[in-house]
């Protein structure tokens, strides 16, 4: 079997071009809709379709992972990747864009649950925050490479150059799946799809968990689209640069989410998640406040991905270990599609609300409306605000709600640091 760092590896190439996938698709609309002769609307289901499409596939795709070859599956939606990307890059028109990203969505919503899957069932519990803290430092990269290495292909190429990197990239993951990931054993019998839903819903830290994970990909979400729309439409900046400015927020995540994953397996979840949260808010505040300056748009993207790198382990991490394993793709379908609902929440709530205030209705380049561009972002900026805040408070609220229940498998012990190491099985006192 290989070892846990070459499956980690294989993993996270299929989580890079999966995650890169969301975020190229923003910063490249602008270039879509001109060569396309795209409206406003159409314009925005470009993002949008992906993201529902992913969103109503995952459930099914996360508890299919708990019956079936979680690596068979993940293979096959990143082999199905590969041609739907390529459609896309084809694409003649605005239908034919959508329904290839409506398609592309379906397949990621099959690997992606998987990959987490495979994950928890070859790393130990007491490293699975380490591994989490890996896996969001790639997630931040895949942020970061879908504006710059996008932008900087459409600069160079045009769009359609973007989706076929897309492309042959998920043929490379696939194809090191099918080679190197492990056939992890099967599951332990789990209760009917019903009892499964029912056990995650009832364990209050897993529920919030997965509610600050939406929160946070909303944030996510809207950040890239919002920011890297008004770097080009307001500040006239190219694809390429944009892409490369928003991409100093992911970059910086890297560094911070092991050392998060390190402080979670030690410390507990809560102590980052706060910080993290408080990182973001302020980030986010910063670019609503300081649209057109240029030093203070890069110095809050920094901030917010600090808060980025600090908050990516410990929902994972908690949310893992509050569920049994045969129950682990229903959790990482559970998990990844309250995340997808975050994003597409965040990317349809700002793209209304744009549509509604830009002039025209469409985020292009207009000298003569600058300042009625830059008021229509500042204003979208309360959504992913709004959610942050809103997860922040749920933190607390929650763990208040669960103190004094120590046996409660949400209860607050789990949001800190243990008073004493667990007693290893051969220093138990027999029964």
């Amino acid at each position: 079997m290989p070892q846990p760092r070459t499956t980690l590896a294989v993993l996270l190439t299929g989580v890079f071009i999966l995650g890169a996938n969301t975020t190229l698709a923003a910063v490249a609309l602008p270039a879509i809709a001109t060569d396309l002769h795209l409206t406003g609307s159409t314009q925005m289901w470009i993002v949008n379709a992906h993201l529902i499409a992913f969103t109503a596939v995952l459930p099914a795709a996360g508890r299919l992972g708990d019956h079936r070859s979680p690596k068979r599956l993940l293979t096959t939606g990143l082999a199905l990747f590969t041609l739907t990307a390529t459609a896309a890059a084809l694409a003649p028109g605005g239908t034919w864009l959508i329904t290839a990203r409506v398609l592309q969505g379906a397949a990621a919503a099959l690997a992606t649950p998987q990959a987490l899957t495979i994950l928890a069932r070859t790393h130990p519990a007491a490293r699975r925050g380490r591994a989490f803290g890996v896996w969001g430092a790639v997630a931040g990269l895949a942020v970061a490479a879908g504006p710059s290495l996008g932008g900087a292909a459409i600069g160079a190429a045009g769009w359609r150059a973007a989706f076929a990197g897309l492309a042959a990239t998920a043929a490379l993951a696939a194809l090191l799946g099918a080679l190197l990931l492990p056939a992890t054993p099967p599951p332990p019998v789990t209760p009917r799809a019903k009892g499964v839903a029912r056990m995650l819903l009832r364990t209050p830290g897993f529920v919030l968990m997965a509610a600050v994970s939406a929160a946070l990909s909303t944030a996510v979400a809207a950040m890239v689209l919002l920011t890297t729309g008004h770097l080009q439409a307001a500040d006239g900046l190219s694809p390429a640069t944009a892409g490369a400015l928003v991409a100093i927020g992911p970059a910086v995540s890297v560094p911070f989410a092991p050392l998060s994953g390190r402080l979670t397996d030690r410390r507990g979840p809560l102590p980052p998640l706060l910080a993290g949260l408080a990182l973001m808010i302020a980030g986010l505040a910063g670019l609503a406040t300081g649209l057109g300056s240029t030093p203070m748009t890069i110095a809050s993207i920094a901030v917010f991905g600090v808060g980025m790198g600090v908050v990516f382990a410990p929902p994972g991490t908690l949310a893992f270990a509050l569920v049994p394993a045969g129950a682990a793709g229903a959790a990482g379908g559970a998990l990844t599609t309250l995340r997808t609902l975050g994003s597409t929440l965040g990317a349809v709530t700002v793209s209304t609300l744009l549509t509604r205030t830009l002039p025209g209705g469409v985020l292009a380049a207009d000298p003569e409306h600058t300042p009625a561009i830059s008021a229509a972002v500042r204003a979208a900026f309360a959504v992913p605000l709004a959610a942050l805040v809103l997860a922040g408070l749920a933190c607390l609220l929650i763990r208040r709600r669960l103190d004094g229940v120590p046996d409660h498998p949400g209860s607050s012990h789990v949001f800190a640091r243990p008073s004493a190491p667990p007693v290893s099985a051969s220093r138990q006192s027999p029964r």
